[in-house]
């Protein structure tokens, strides 16, 4: 589901600190893996739920300052490879958490905007 990044908040790290300037952000989209099959005396599919769930990739985009401690942190994250703890928080109050590597940086700057970072995380694991 596609969220703005106005009143969404996005936190990562232990203890967990709000991420400066976020712009926007496409929050993760769940998805149920299901098993599809065809038995041998029928002529059409049948969809079995498999109990695994797939996280899609979290991305947003960021007005970038390397000079903010929570920018840099990206930074520090993306360079060790490793998870960290994350937690989406949306306006009224709902959230969600888990666990993300950051897979991807990408400066941008286009005419008539801020210098940007665009972020794309890897969710790991289960988030709820």
């Amino acid at each position: 589901m596609p969220s703005s990044g106005h009143g969404v908040t996005f936190e990562m790290g232990n203890p967990l600190a709000e991420i400066a300037s976020v712009e926007d952000i496409d929050l993760p989209r769940l998805k149920n893996i299901i098993s599809k099959f065809t038995q041998h005396d029928k002529t059409y599919q049948q969809s079995v739920a498999t109990g695994l769930v797939e996280i899609d990739d979290i991305k947003m985009t960021l007005a970038w300052d390397v000079s903010l401690p929570t920018h840099l942190a990206l930074v520090t994250a993306f360079d060790a490879q490793a998870t960290e703890n994350m937690q989406f928080t949306a306006p009224d109050g709902e959230s969600m958490s888990g666990q993300g590597i950051i897979a991807e940086m990408g400066r941008v700057s286009k005419s008539r905007d801020h210098y940007m970072c665009e972020i794309v995380i890897s969710t790991d694991g289960a988030w709820t």
